[in-house]
């Protein structure tokens, strides 16, 4: 059943001759996931435990025999994970509390040539347009760098002492078209920008609901009516 849902210190110091404090910001993210099951590019299907590496675009499984696999995303369709409620943001509780995330080109920049894949997380249902969420927890690592005391009692340079500090979590939405083109949102609003043609069906539906838009899930709910609107194509 699983499967076929990834188918759809402390340190004393003495005193020393001189000393430096840096600080230099970091992305600090990595996902750990108990259980999921990856599909590849191939089709073929691999399940264990997964760590996630989003700002490398890089996945970790290890099977139940212990094989471990470093993929890339451009190796990935996507995989579906179980995921520990405290690992939840409130209001994104999902049935099952599985997540699925699929793979699709990052927004272009300058030094992406040729297409660079990433994972993107899929927020609301297919088929049709889907609402995708891409998250980076950014915080600091300070170094201290010094001539400390040697066991010879002489000034040694010693390996700088790192310490990592949490920071916040900036999320950024997006719209997968149904021809595979992944557009950012500026706002969660942006939404009623790309179906122009049923705004104000869009837009009683948010008022009828209740809907905070501005929570990840409820935004789901408007694309999933979208797409409930949207003529089939023939």
């Amino acid at each position: 059943m699983f499967i076929g849902v990834a188918l759809s210190v402390g340190i004393c110091r003495a005193s020393h001759a001189q000393d430096a404090v840096t600080k230099d910001a970091v992305t600090t993210d990595v996902k750990f996931f108990t259980e999921a099951a990856v599909v590849l590019t191939t089709g073929t299907i691999l399940t264990g435990t997964l760590v996630l590496y989003p700002e490398r675009q890089v996945l970790a499984l290890k099977s139940a025999n212990d094989s471990t696999y470093t993929l890339p995303a451009r190796l990935v369709r996507g995989f579906a994970a179980k995921d520990a409620p405290d690992q939840q943001r409130a209001g994104d509780t999902y049935l099952a509390l599985q997540r699925i995330f699929r793979v699709f080109p990052l927004p272009a920049t300058k030094s992406t040539s040729p297409v660079a894949w990433g994972f993107y997380e899929q927020l609301s249902r297919g088929p049709g347009v889907v609402l995708l969420r891409r998250e980076r927890a950014v915080g600091y690592q300070e170094s201290l760098r010094g001539n400390f005391p040697g066991s010879n009692g002489l000034a040694t340079q010693t390996p700088p002492m790192i310490t990592f500090f949490p920071g916040a979590t900036i999320i950024t939405l997006y719209l997968a078209t149904v021809a595979g083109a992944v557009v950012p949102l500026r706002k969660p609003q942006d939404v009623f920008k790309h179906f122009p043609a049923m705004e104000p069906q869009l837009r009683a539906y948010v008022r009828e609901n209740g809907l905070n838009l501005s929570n990840d899930r409820e935004l789901s709910f408007l694309v999933n009516h979208a797409n409930s609107l949207a003529k089939p194509t023939p």
